[in-house]
């Protein structure tokens, strides 16, 4: 049997004919030849009507073969006393099969979970994955974040916290672009300066840095094996993500262009770079690179 969709646009197509035929027979009476085609284009027609039916009937039967099964008696969560226990691996494993359910089997622990973390965010849905969903707490966090930071660049990057109601922060700046006279911290200026000489006064500049939160996610999916394994399912998920959401982070403090994600290093316009040495082979780094890259470093001193 053709594919419903292939079999819808046939349909159409042999009803643009079927228009087409009435329009052009329309003020002149048909022949016992136009009659015999017209008579096999409907039944093609009702043809393909049949098989639409059939294909149709066919698709419904398989939505409800593979339609979700509730999870077994073994799976099920029914004392909300134990939330303070809720581990990672179940969070994940309640959510999948809530989410499979559509909803209308959601785990009590699951709830318990969601309410204390106030998850829905403001104007989203708490109870639909596509407008809200559910949404992993601080406890669950901890631990993929904690990964995430012992790499050994994001470790070295400073870290503000926020209010959870924010999504930005402005804070004070140098107004500093170079070290020339007159430009450093926005212009102060020193000078050398004779008996009873005069300077000209000057002054340090500022600017505001605004923060932006930019979300950074991965979506993983799983076995319904893995699913009835809690503590598997928890390690799995865990080094995964934290590992690709690492990745990701240490990608954009390297490369990001600032679009949606960090102004990575090599992207940012305060980018020193150090010539390489003569007669020194493409992909390569010697001991000079390195010494000439820390004389390159600005040291505050005082």
């Amino acid at each position: 049997m053709k594919p419903l969709a292939e079999l819808q646009k046939q349909l159409r197509e042999l009803d643009t004919k079927r228009k087409d035929f009435e329009s052009a027979h329309k003020d002149t009476a048909m022949t016992a030849e136009d009659r015999e085609e017209f008579k096999q284009l409907l039944d093609k027609i009702d043809e393909v009507l049949a098989d639409i039916e059939l294909a149709e009937r066919s698709e419904q039967a398989n939505a409800a073969a593979s339609a979700p099964v509730p999870p077994p008696a073994s799976l099920q969560i029914h004392n909300v006393a134990d939330e303070a226990k809720y581990s990672f691996g179940e969070f994940l494993r309640d959510v999948a099969f809530a989410t499979r359910s559509q909803m209308q089997e959601i785990s009590p622990r699951l709830a318990m979970h969601q309410k204390r973390i106030k998850a829905a965010a403001s104007g989203a849905n708490e109870a639909l994955p596509a407008e809200g969903g559910f949404l992993v707490g601080t406890d669950f966090l901890t631990g993929i974040k904690q990964r995430m930071y012992e790499n050994t660049l994001p470790g070295r990057c400073s870290r503000m916290g926020i209010t959870a109601a924010s999504n930005a922060v402005k804070i004070n700046g140098i107004d500093e672009t170079s070290r020339a006279d007159g430009s450093r911290y926005g212009g102060v200026r020193g000078y050398w300066v004779e008996e009873a000489g005069s300077i000209t006064s000057s002054k340090p500049k500022f600017r505001q840095i605004e923060f932006q939160l930019k979300k950074l996610a991965a979506l993983a999916y799983t076995t319904d094996e893995l699913l009835a394994d809690a503590p598997a399912l928890e390690e799995i998920m865990r080094s995964a993500v934290s590992g690709e959401l690492a990745f990701k982070l240490q990608d954009a403090l390297i490369n990001g262009d600032g679009a949606g994600k960090p102004l990575g290093i090599l992207e940012s316009p305060c980018l020193v770079t150090v010539t390489k040495e003569t007669g020194q082979s493409a992909d390569t780094i010697v001991q000079e690179n390195i010494s000439k890259m820390w004389a390159r470093m600005w040291r505050r001193h005082g």
